[in-house]
């Protein structure tokens, strides 16, 4: 990925799109096809793979934590200011409405 004011980034994948290397600046830590580490960013996954917890800054003190519903679908996140947002679906698993701090943005699909 090349972008104007950064530097390059590579990543490589296995056949299953799974992630097998990153190449940037900074310490990176891959496991078990979970990123763990980036810069001064530490990442946390639950028992299913879903991102739970993300903390960054001096002593990882800025923590934004997600909540999943059981169909693994995010559902909500608040951030270290503690701003919230808040995800529903409809029944075929389609984002239907995002609301962060009070403020909705509705989703409308059409057909399947």
């Amino acid at each position: 990925r090349h972008t104007r004011d950064d530097v390059p980034e590579n990543f490589a994948h296995d056949p299953a799109g799974n992630l097998l290397m990153q190449d940037r600046p900074g310490p990176t830590q891959i496991k078990g096809n979970r990123l763990l580490m980036q810069g001064d960013r530490h990442y946390d996954y639950d028992a299913f793979g879903n991102l739970i917890r993300e903390r960054r800054g001096r002593a990882q003190q800025l923590v934004t934590e997600y909540r999943y519903d059981s169909q693994h679908r995010l559902i909500g996140l608040t951030r270290p200011d503690g701003t919230t947002a808040t995800y529903q679906y409809d029944a075929f698993g389609r984002r239907i409405r995002k609301t962060v701090d009070g403020q909705s943005t509705e989703f409308f699909w059409q057909g399947d």
